[in-house]
């Protein structure tokens, strides 16, 4: 709400970018999560002892979430188009999640320009550089995700739950 209200108000304090972070990563940690809860389900379920079950968990807790998305499609039937919404999000926004969890170095874009001026004209275009993280993490692309990955949410628990009940 008070993202939202920041947007809408055009009253972004220092700090929004920072809380944009937190919340795409919060919002990715949360499609894990849901992933993890579905799937883990529905492989007890099928499992025909503990053992078994303990061990497919093993190797589906070790893969990352597409792969995930795509095991629970197989054990559904869920039909899943990647190219659309809300699936098409799941790439970019695990690809922005580990840009944040684990950062490696960015080159600045290539790019001509002359360092005349003052000291502080000459800072102030250097603080410009934007990485690519900070060029692809918008108020829109946090809203999307956070629709997007509610949607996947009820698509896989409905899809989980029809296949259980069968």
């Amino acid at each position: 709400e008070r993202l939202t209200k920041a947007f809408e108000e055009k009253d972004r304090g220092d700090g929004i970018f920072l809380d944009m972070m937190a919340m795409v990563t919060m919002v990715a940690f949360a499609l894990e999560g849901y992933v993890n809860l579905v799937g883990m389900t529905l492989i007890e379920r099928s499992a025909t002892d503990k053992e078994s079950a303990a061990a497919s968990w093993c190797d589906y807790e070790r893969k990352g979430t597409r792969d995930k998305v795509k095991d629970i499609r197989r054990m559904t039937g869920a039909e899943i188009d990647w190219n659309k919404r809300p699936y098409a999000t799941i790439r970019e926004l695990n690809e922005l999640r580990n840009m944040f969890a684990h950062p490696k170095p960015h080159k600045p874009k290539v790019r001509e320009w002359e360092a005349v001026g003052t000291d502080a004209e000459f800072r102030k275009q250097l603080r410009d550089y934007r990485p690519e993280y900070e060029e692809r993490l918008t108020w829109e692309f946090c809203t999307r995700a956070y629709d997007d990955v509610e949607a996947i949410w009820q698509h896989l628990l409905e899809r989980s739950e029809e296949h259980t009940s069968e």
